[in-house]
C-alpha cells in the first residue's frame, strides 16, 4: 500500500513523510519538491495528539494523520509552484476536502476503516514574520479597520505587512465567530467579493476574476466543516495577494507539455478547457489541436482516463464509498463517475473492487 501512497501524493504534488513518534525521526515517502523539513518534530509534537490535524506555520501548513501511537504520516502541499493562481486554487481545493483526504491516507496506510473524527486545526510558534512591533497595536481595532489595513498591503504588495495584518484579521473574535456559525459561507463570499473588486479596480481583467470567483464559490459551497473556514479564508486572501504577481509558466516549455502539466497538477479538480486556457494564457481554440498532435488524445479524453486511473487505485486500496472517490477525483456526480468508469474500464466500480480484492486474497 506504500506504493499507492507514493502514487497519490505524487498526483497531489505533496511531500510525504513517515514520522516515528518514539525516536522523533522522519523518513521521506515521496518528495515532490525541494524542502527543508528539519523541524518536522515541531509539527509532529502537535499532530500526534489528534487523529487528523492541520498544523500551520508562517508560509506553509502540514497535514497530519496519526496511523497508530508510534507513527504519523505528515503531508506538506507544494507551496513553491511558479504559477501562483494554480498553487492557491490547489490549496483551496485541498482544504475543502481535508477530512476526506485524511481518511483516504489513513485507509491506504493502515488497511483499516478510517475514523470519522474531525480535523484539528492548530499552529506552531515560529520565527517572526513581521517587521512591526505588535505592542503598538494592542488597542482593539475594529474589523473594518483591519480590512482596510489588509487591503492596503495587498495593493502595495508588501509581504511582511500583508502577513502581519492577515494574521491579526484572522484572530479577530468577531470574524472567528462568523466563520464558526451558520453564516460562515456568507462571510467567505463577502470577502471574495471585496477582494475581487479591489483587484478589478487595480486593473485585473474582469472576465478572469469572474471565472476565479466561480471556482472559489464552488469550493465554499462544498465545504461544511466550520473548523476549516478560517484556513479557507486565509487561502482566499493569499490568492488575491498573489494575483497581483500575475505569474505565468516559463515560455521554454512547449504548449502541449504545459497543458499536460496543468491537468496533472489539478486532476482531482473539475477541469474545463476554458479554465486551462485562462490559467495558461493560451487561446482556447489552440488547446486541443496542440495536445492531440502530441498525445493522440483530446484533452477531455486524457482528463477522464487520468481520473479513472486514480479511482482504480483508490477502489483497490481503500473502503471509501463511490461517492467519496467520485468527489475526491473531481467528478460532478457519483452516477457520472460510475458511467465513465464502466466505459473506460469495461466493468463497474463495484465489480472492479470486488474482483481485485478477491485476486489479492487469492
Amino acid at each position: 500500500m506504500r506504493n499507492i501512497l507514493v502514487y497519490l501524493t505524487s498526483i497531489l504534488g505533496f511531500n510525504a513523510y513517515s514520522f516515528d513518534i518514539q525516536t522523533n525521526k522522519k523518513e521521506i515517502i515521496y518528495s515532490a519538491f525541494d524542502f527543508d523539513f528539519s523541524n518536522a518534530f515541531r509539527f509532529a509534537k502537535l499532530a500526534k495528539k489528534h487523529t487528523y490535524s492541520l498544523v500551520n506555520s508562517n508560509n506553509f501548513f502540514v497535514i497530519g494523520i496519526l496511523i497508530n501511537q508510534n507513527q504519523l504520516i505528515l503531508l506538506v502541499p507544494n507551496f513553491t509552484i511558479f504559477n501562483y493562481l494554480e498553487k492557491d486554487l490547489n490549496l483551496l481545493f485541498i482544504l475543502s476536502r481535508l477530512k476526506l483526504l485524511c481518511q483516504l491516507i489513513y485507509e491506504i496506510f493502515s488497511n483499516e476503516i478510517a475514523p470519522k473524527e474531525d480535523v484539528y486545526i492548530g499552529g506552531i510558534q515560529s520565527e517572526s514574520i513581521d517587521c512591526m512591533d505588535e505592542s503598538i497595536y494592542q488597542e482593539t481595532l475594529s474589523l473594518n479597520e483591519l480590512n482596510i489595513k489588509l487591503l492596503r498591503t495587498i495593493l502595495n504588495h508588501d509581504k511582511n505587512q500583508f502577513l502581519f495584518w492577515k494574521n491579526r484579521l484572522l484572530k479577530n473574535k468577531i470574524l472567528i465567530c462568523e466563520l464558526n456559525s451558520v453564516y460562515a459561507q456568507n462571510t467567505l463570499i463577502e470577502y471574495t467579493t471585496l477582494l475581487s473588486n479591489l483587484i478589478i479596480n487595480n486593473g485585473y481583467p474582469c472576465n478572469d476574476i469572474y471565472a476565479i470567483k466561480k471556482k472559489i464559490y464552488a469550493i465554499i459551497a462544498e465545504n461544511n466543516a466550520y473548523p476549516i473556514n478560517t484556513e479557507i479564508l486565509s487561502q482566499i486572501i493569499c490568492l488575491f495577494f498573489d494575483l497581483q504577481l500575475n505569474e505565468t509558466y516559463s515560455s521554454e516549455i512547449e504548449s502541449s507539455q504545459k497543458i499536460k502539466n496543468h491537468i496533472d497538477r489539478n486532476i482531482t479538480q473539475s477541469l474545463t478547457l476554458s479554465d486551462i486556457a485562462r490559467n495558461l494564457h493560451m487561446p482556447l481554440k489552440e488547446l486541443n489541436p496542440q495536445f492531440k498532435a502530441k498525445y493522440d488524445l483530446t484533452i477531455n479524453q486524457y482528463i477522464r482516463r487520468r481520473k479513472i486511473d486514480i479511482s482504480k487505485n483508490l477502489l483497490y486500496a481503500t473502503n471509501l464509498s463511490f461517492q467519496d472517490i467520485a468527489t475526491f477525483v473531481g467528478f460532478n456526480s457519483q452516477s457520472y463517475f460510475i458511467t465513465t468508469f464502466k466505459a473506460i474500464v469495461g466493468q463497474t466500480p463495484s465489480d472492479y473492487r470486488k474482483n481485485n480484492k478477491q485476486q489479492n486474497l487469492a
